[in-house]
């Protein structure tokens, strides 16, 4: 199985604003990705998700095998509770 190619910056670095408060992530970002990550975000909000994991996790999301065509509703939509992920340790 290959390692699918990313952007060496990052899926931050790589989206861009298309609205207000509308960002996304072309499909091209990484190679096994079948449609564009969209994010819906108010500024403040859009400062910490594009320095955790989220957007990695969006960017699986439109790598998915059942993902496929870019339509509205078949884009990859990031909605709350997106997050970084936590760790749990112990018990």
């Amino acid at each position: 199985m290959s390692t699918p190619v990313m952007d060496d910056a990052g899926p931050a670095a790589a989206a861009r604003r298309i609205e207000d408060t509308v960002y996304e992530i072309d499909a091209g970002f990484r190679s096994d990705m079948k449609v564009p990550a969209r994010v819906y975000a108010a500024d403040r909000l859009w400062e910490q998700i594009a320095t955790d994991r989220s957007l990695e996790q969006l960017v699986n999301v439109a790598a998915l095998p059942g993902v496929t065509r870019p339509c509205t509703r078949c884009r990859s939509r990031g909605a709350l509770p997106l997050h970084g992920g936590t760790r749990r340790t112990g018990p």
